[in-house]
């Protein structure tokens, strides 16, 4: 699977970074996940650690977390489909942790032996035929 980035308008850029006095790696990242506002960012930007915990200031938040506490309630099938770099592998490990004690039990898959980084469209199939009804993917791109 190739990771396909949104283009991003140079000016956008160099301003948000002129402004914020940010680097333009930081300035672009922002642009592309459309945190160009002062509220936005400063989840992304705050050194001081002691904010650095609120996941409902990510946008969608509260609807994933919803989906998640339905699949529980309904009894879905659930799949955590993570990475096999030492981010996916732990990040797969907390998320299945973190499903049970909400009472799931999702089963997990991480890329195996010489399978590409990522997210496998062919395992996507394969779980739908099992009836697999909510993938959470972490670290695949």
């Amino acid at each position: 699977m190739k990771w396909v980035k949104p283009p991003i308008e140079g000016d956008k850029v160099r301003a948000l970074a002129a402004s914020h006095n940010l680097d333009l790696l930081t300035a672009s990242i922002l642009t592309r996940r459309e945190m160009g506002l002062p509220g936005q960012m400063a989840f992304f930007l705050e050194e001081d650690e002691r904010f650095l915990h609120n996941p409902f200031i990510f946008p969608d938040m509260e609807k994933a977390v919803e989906r998640v506490l339905a699949a529980a309630e309904e009894g879905e099938k659930v799949l955590i489909c993570g990475d096999k770099d030492a981010d996916g592998i732990t990040g797969t490990v907390l998320m299945v942790e973190t499903l049970r004690m909400v009472g799931l039990n999702p089963e997990w898959r991480v890329p195996l032996g010489d399978e590409d980084y990522g997210l496998n469209p062919q395992v996507l199939v394969e779980k739908a035929a099992e009836d697999v009804t909510l993938v959470i993917t972490v670290d695949c791109g």
